[in-house]
């Protein structure tokens, strides 16, 4: 642990110092194209950056947080995930689209707020009160958690060129842009909700929306990560927050970390979003296979799936706060639900594409035991479905 916390006090002071040499005028300037040879040099400093943190994370987290296998596991079988990636917010953001009017019987109760592992952040915009669902949608005025950045140290840190999406405190990834689909779903009143769906739940936490689908009773249900919400409180899409409320938490269980969002009038409902299809729903990974998620703090990420049990799998894919529900992918099969990482420290999350594999690994409960709970419960939720595939607001698109 002694080097890990030493290269998380070189590592910042490194890469603003390349940061700056990067950014600095040369004397040939004038004689190329100064967007072109700013863009090459980022990218050559970027590769630079990993190939020199992949070796020094190398070392350092497996001497500082090195944990048994079995350990870890029966850690998670008791219920005792150690760093939740549900992200809190700050009063405003929820405040606005909550403005809106309620759509009857469906509005949330005032419950308190809290992710059971959430940690606060720093506010991250103002949100004017909308009041109602307009008749005109500007797709420009994106929304809170919504933040682009074109300095030297954001791209270097997302390892890419160009502009980069923030739509999380914390995440140096360029984030998941809001999806053609969800703005077609907005100018008709509506918000889509499917696989990486990002969802404000209650009036402080930000998660990702692991799947939608209907219940053996036809109600439009979402599943989630359990820490992220409790029992009545409200559910608003963080891609179309000035559609208002489109649902609420009707269930959470602590042991398998799941929530139950039923929907209102205002979701619509789908199995393709923003590039990621469910077409199944089930199944163990095999121990080596690779698996993806998507979240809204890192996006689409992918990593080796370590060990699969029952109830938990562990992997290597990249999570952090804002990622808490999102769908864990084998191919186009749902086989669980992002919870956090094994290891009560989210210094040691994944936060930047630099970092390579190089971070705790993510913990995250399998669908089959969830689905198995909630058919066990037989109340919300239980013999869930897929909805149809395709659907008015469908765009062809994938990882």
């Amino acid at each position: 642990m002694p080097n890990l916390v030493k290269l998380r006090r070189v590592l910042p002071v490194t890469v603003i110092g390349i940061g700056l040499f990067v950014g600095a005028p040369q004397a040939s300037a004038a004689e190329t194209d100064p967007a072109a040879e700013f863009n090459g040099r980022v990218t050559s400093v970027v590769g630079q950056i990993q190939s020199d943190i992949d070796r020094a994370f190398d070392g350092a987290l497996r001497a500082g947080t090195g944990i048994g296998a079995a350990e870890t596991a029966q850690r998670l079988n008791e219920a005792a995930i150690g760093s939740g990636f549900g992200q809190i917010i700050p009063d405003n953001v929820i405040e606005a689209a909550a403005a809106v009017a309620p759509v009857s019987g469906t509005g949330a109760s005032a419950s308190p707020a809290t992710a059971a592992y959430a940690d606060p952040v720093q506010p991250s915009g103002t949100v004017a009160t909308t009041g109602e669902v307009v008749d005109t949608f500007d797709a420009s005025r994106r929304g809170p958690n919504y933040h682009w950045r074109s300095d030297v140290l954001s791209q270097l840190m997302a390892g890419r060129p160009g502009p980069v999406l923030n739509r999380v405190t914390g995440s140096w990834f360029d984030g998941p842009d809001i999806p053609d689909e969800s703005f077609a779903a907005q100018r008709e009143g509506k918000s889509l909700f499917g696989p990486g769906t990002p969802v404000f739940i209650g009036p402080k936490t930000l998660c990702t929306l692991g799947v939608a689908g209907y219940d053996a009773e036809g109600r439009a249900v979402g599943i989630t990560a359990g820490h992220c919400g409790i029992p009545g409180e409200m559910v608003i899409s963080a891609d179309s927050w000035r559609i208002g409320p489109a649902g609420k938490v009707v269930a959470s269980s602590r042991n398998y970390d799941y929530s139950v969002i039923e929907f209102n009038d205002r979701a619509a409902l789908t199995r393709s979003y923003n590039g990621v299809t469910v077409n199944s729903v089930g199944g163990s990974p095999v121990n080596g296979e690779t698996l993806c998620k998507q979240g809204v703090a890192t996006g689409h990420t992918c990593g080796t799936s370590w060990i699969s049990e029952k109830r938990v799998n562990f992997s290597q894919v990249c999570a952090m706060r804002g990622d808490s529900g999102a769908p864990l992918m084998a191919g186009d099969r749902l086989v669980g639900v992002v919870s956090g990482g094994v290891i009560p420290d989210h210094n040691l999350s994944c936060r930047s594409p630099l970092q390579g594999p190089f971070f705790m690994p993510t913990a995250s409960p399998t669908i089959d035991a969830i689905t198995d709970n909630l058919d066990a419960r037989g109340a919300e939720g239980a013999g869930f479905v897929l909805p149809p595939e395709g659907g008015p607001f469908a765009v062809a698109r994938s990882h």
